[in-house]
């Protein structure tokens, strides 16, 4: 395995289209995008701001009362934690694509000024759902949901799941893991979106 974090930088789609080429064959990799290449790689409920909000007193009131509306059926709490995520909820679960133009768009729809990323993550360690608990597990690792919201399917979802809240993927890389850096720079950035669009990308979010 070569270095485990890289960062490259592509201005027009040839450039895009190379690097993602690097990638094909290989479904270990997820893709991730983010509006700017300042924001961290952080899940919702490892903010700052969740801080002061115990996991399990938010987690089991909120199953309780959604038991009640949701359609989706939830076997176990990977299903529930899922499901919060489908719905808003702050989890430990952080969303990713196999699909790394489902990814570029999740990072230039909003029009910012500045250069924006896609994170490109590999990693063997997938999570049992039948043989690990959420509070039993530990480190960072690939969750791969059920078909219980039609949205994940349609965006080609997976998730990762953080145990604890402060684990970042970017520090806890293993020796058979790698982290990618892809920069959109902003000239280029305004423009992607409409190439996505022809091409398709657009299609499934």
């Amino acid at each position: 395995m070569p270095d485990p974090m890289t960062e490259v930088r592509v201005n027009n789609f040839d450039d895009l289209h190379r690097q993602f080429a690097t990638y094909l064959g290989q479904r270990r990799w997820l893709f991730r995008g983010l509006h700017g290449v300042s924001f961290p790689l952080v899940f919702r409920f490892g903010r700052k701001e969740y801080a002061r909000f115990p996991w399990k007193e938010m987690f089991g009131p909120w199953k309780r009362r959604a038991a009640e509306f949701v359609r989706e059926q939830a076997q176990n709490d990977w299903d529930w934690m899922a499901i919060a995520q489908h719905h808003g909820l702050a989890s430990k679960l952080m969303d990713w694509s196999y699909n790394p133009l489902i990814a570029c768009y999740f990072e230039v729809f909003r029009f910012i000024n500045q250069d924006c990323v896609v994170y490109a993550f590999f990693s063997n360690r997938d999570i049992d759902p039948d043989k690990k608990t959420p509070e039993g597990f530990y480190g960072v690792a690939r969750f791969k949901p059920r078909g219980i919201a039609a949205r994940i399917i349609r965006q080609r979802g997976i998730f990762t799941y953080h145990n604890p809240e402060n684990l970042d993927p970017q520090e806890q890389l293993q020796t058979t893991e790698r982290l990618d850096r892809i920069i959109i720079t902003e000239e280029y950035r305004h423009r992607l979106i409409y190439e996505l669009d022809h091409y398709g990308g657009l299609a499934s979010c």
